[in-house]
């Protein structure tokens, strides 16, 4: 029979050992566990990213839906393009020229007799003038200044025809107005 010091020591091993392997088992639950959790933090990180590009996506459809749809139509005769679009733009760079007509515009000398100025404007449904920016300017301040009046001017406008109206909120017209060098007569 074995001492009673090898028969301690020999428990003492095996209450080791077992300690040691529920020791092992309890630290791979805990691993699991952490596992786990980090596995759920990484779930709901990945939801909650989710989330907010599915409500993202949302706010942009809501904004491209309820944005004025407004087609870019470019006239004038540097681009003579028929759509259903040119009886109105016709119409109105008949109504903004008859304006430039009327008013006196003595910028341009003999010196300098042309001057070229791009204009695009805004017009809503009801035919009232939203904006009016300059795509390119004549470089003279003072001209470009009266091109964007005579549009100003020129409005209200006519309201779109019922085959306009259909799916357009507001129409966009590019126009490049050309002016020549004429004295102004004193009135």
């Amino acid at each position: 029979m074995l001492e009673r010091e090898d028969q301690l020591r020999i428990e003492q091993n095996v209450r080791r050992t077992a300690m040691s392997s529920a020791l092992r088992k309890i630290y791979a639950l805990v691993q699991r566990a952490e596992g786990e959790q980090r596995i759920e933090r990484a779930a709901t990180i990945v939801a909650v990213v989710l989330l907010v590009s599915i409500s993202a996506l949302a706010l942009f459809w809501f904004l491209l839906s309820s944005r004025p749809r407004a087609p870019l139509v470019i006239g004038g005769p540097s681009a003579p393009v028929v759509t259903r679009f040119t009886p109105y733009v016709a119409a109105w760079a008949q109504r903004v020229e008859a304006q430039a007509r009327t008013s006196c515009t003595d910028f341009l000398s003999t010196a300098n007799p042309r001057a070229t100025v791009v204009l695009t404007s805004t017009i809503k449904s009801d035919g009232t003038l939203a904006s009016v920016t300059i795509l390119r300017s004549s470089q003279i301040e003072g001209l470009d200044k009266a091109a964007i009046n005579h549009v100003v001017t020129a409005a209200p406008f006519v309201a779109f025809p019922p085959a306009l109206k259909v799916d357009t909120d507001i129409l966009e017209i590019t126009r490049e107005f050309q002016y020549h060098f004429a004295p102004c007569t004193g009135s």
